[in-house]
């Protein structure tokens, strides 16, 4: 018996439609991957049933396979319907309610129940071809099945032709225009015979190959389940042009996987892929961006000074002839470490011999003996004694405050020399920066550090680092008989970064003079040695050389950096 037009959806509540006349929403193939699971463990119960219609070609067998567990899920749902409502169920209204959440009407249902009550499950096959044409004598319309030979389907072809020209709707061009490609087709598939012969293996394929290639088909893989199609075809000895059209191949690519599986075996299946062409265009285009973002967007008539991903597109089209788009070039410039960054403004040096004399500072702190010691020094201040403000543990939604405009009540200024190897501040207050102060700091480190054979002392270019008072000093101090050496290694000018004790300075002032409000000059100046002597008695106890990196060869090489870059790229 036929079954009228109808759809279902699967078991479950599943969201997916089947139409008997053929057409679907949805491809067969991805219904498969949603409708096999479900019905995996049913497949076994009914398992002489689905036998009947194992023959059909893929598509009608699956549409009635999901005919037929409509139906079985409908029996389950009103036992269980029957078994909760006791005396107050009727079936009619089961059977709506059940169809309302399948989203089909319940006469579908009812004529589908009809048809395989008398005709089993060959009777939910959908039927394709059928074709409405009037009587002569009564006028009633009666219907005519076409009927389909999977092996020969220029059968269908013909008869198509026929119920065209017969159909009284359809108005004459489009008449005449379907005729003529369908005797098109139907020459040209007359003209090549073999595509309709079937299909064979060289040898049949056994039941676990068959396991393993119907896997493939429950797979995601579109090559995979291609190529299952195929072979799982070819094993039921199946007409290449079927083949083809199952597979959505051409009859040549199919020839081909047959030629493959009888040299190769099952596991041509698997797609492998060489990505070695690939991946070398890729990086070869990496480095021509990478060139083009060392030139400058002005080289290619472009008004920029700086790249943009437009501008790069332009650059890359100009030299190499190919055209990139921005996304593309974003996804090359994430690989090669590019990326957008604010440019840092750094102190640099414009002396000629900074390299020079940045490498005699470097290679005198790095030769020192055992009675030798390497002094950085420089000046602080002044510093007003004020209220002042900076970072702090703040609550949430609050503010500290203080005012721009201060009354002072005194200032502070100090010299201070960094020990490299001990890592130990000697510092005295003065007054002013002068000579004075740079002379009060070398006696007291000559007399401190008399046991030494050899000091050497590095400043930044103030004036009165380098005024005659202080040569003179040195000058004495070398000629006495007794006592350490003094040398001196000037600093390049604009290069106080070289400067280590800078950094202790720079620690002190976040430490104590940041969120403090001292109320006199004594108060200020007790923080600050307190602030060194704490740190003083920590690497005593903790030994550590001031300087971190630059003590580091590898680290730090003076022939390969520019002036005023001192932290390594």
């Amino acid at each position: 018996m036929a079954v009228a037009s109808s759809h279902f959806k699967l078991p479950g509540g599943a969201k997916n439609q089947y139409w008997a006349n053929g057409s679907m929403k949805k491809s067969t193939e991805s219904k498969q991957q949603e409708f096999l699971p479900l019905i995996k463990a049913e497949r076994l119960r009914y398992e002489n049933d689905l036998k009947l219609i194992a023959h059909l070609p893929y598509k009608l067998r699956i549409r009635a396979e999901m005919r037929f567990f409509f139906i079985k899920e409908s029996e389950k749902f009103l036992k269980r319907e029957s078994v909760r409502l006791g005396a107050k169920f009727r079936k009619k209204a089961a059977l709506q309610q059940f169809c309302r959440s399948q989203g089909i009407s319940i006469s579908t249902y009812y004529r589908s129940l009809m048809a395989y009550r008398q005709g089993g499950i060959k009777a939910l096959v959908p039927l394709l071809g059928w074709h409405t044409r009037p009587v002569k004598k009564t006028g009633r319309k009666i219907s005519r099945r076409i009927e389909i030979d999977p092996k020969d389907p220029l059968s269908f072809l013909s008869n198509f032709v026929t119920i065209i020209k017969s159909a009284s709707i359809i108005d004459a061009t489009t008449k005449q225009t379907s005729i003529t490609a369908l005797n098109y087709i139907l020459k040209y598939f007359r003209g090549n015979p073999f595509k309709y012969r079937p299909v064979a293996l060289c040898r049949r394929l056994n039941q676990k190959e068959i396991g393993l290639l119907h896997r493939y088909l429950e797979g995601s893989h579109k090559n995979h389940r291609a190529r299952a199609r195929a072979l799982l075809l070819a094993n039921r000895n199946s007409s290449l042009i079927e083949i083809a059209l199952e597979a959505h191949r051409s009859p040549g690519t199919v020839l081909r996987w047959i030629r493959r599986f009888n040299e190769e075996g099952i596991g041509f299946v698997e797609t492998t892929y060489d990505y070695t062409k690939g991946n070398a265009e890729r990086a070869k285009r990496l480095d021509n961006i990478v060139k083009i973002l060392h030139r400058s967007p002005k080289d290619y008539g472009i008004n920029r000074s700086a790249w943009t991903l437009q501008a790069i597109s332009h650059a890359y089209k100009n030299d190499y002839n190919f055209v990139l788009s921005a996304s593309t070039i974003r996804r090359a410039l994430k690989k090669t470490n590019y990326t957008w960054r604010r440019a840092k403004r750094v102190l640099t040096s414009n002396d000629p011999k900074y390299i020079e004399k940045t490498k005699r500072v470097l290679d005198a702190l790095r030769s020192l003996k055992e009675d030798e010691a390497f002094f950085f020094i420089d000046e602080a201040g002044p510093w007003r004694v004020k209220k002042y403000g900076g970072k702090s543990y703040t609550a949430k939604g609050k503010t500290k405050k203080y005012p721009q405009f201060q009354k002072s009540k005194g200032r502070v200024t100090f010299i201070g020399a960094l020990d490299a190897v001990e890592n130990q501040v000697i510092w005295a207050f003065t007054d002013t920066k002068d000579t004075a102060a740079v002379v009060c700091l070398i006696k007291t480190l000559y007399y401190r550090y008399h046991d030494h054979s050899g000091l050497y002392f590095t400043w930044d270019c103030a004036s009165w680092h380098n005024s005659s008072g202080v040569q003179t000093c040195v000058q004495l101090l070398n000629g006495m008989t007794a006592g350490p050496s003094i040398t001196i290694y000037p600093l390049p000018p604009r290069s106080q970064y070289l400067n280590i004790v800078e950094s202790v300075f720079s620690g002190l002032k976040r430490a104590v003079i940041h969120n403090s409000d001292y109320g006199c000059v004594y108060e200020m100046k007790s923080a600050i040695s307190q602030h060194f002597r704490d740190r003083n008695n920590y690497f005593k106890l903790n030994p550590k050389r001031a300087g971190n990196k630059i003590w580091d060869r590898e680290y730090y090489e003076v022939e390969k950096i520019e002036s005023g870059l001192f932290r390594k790229k």
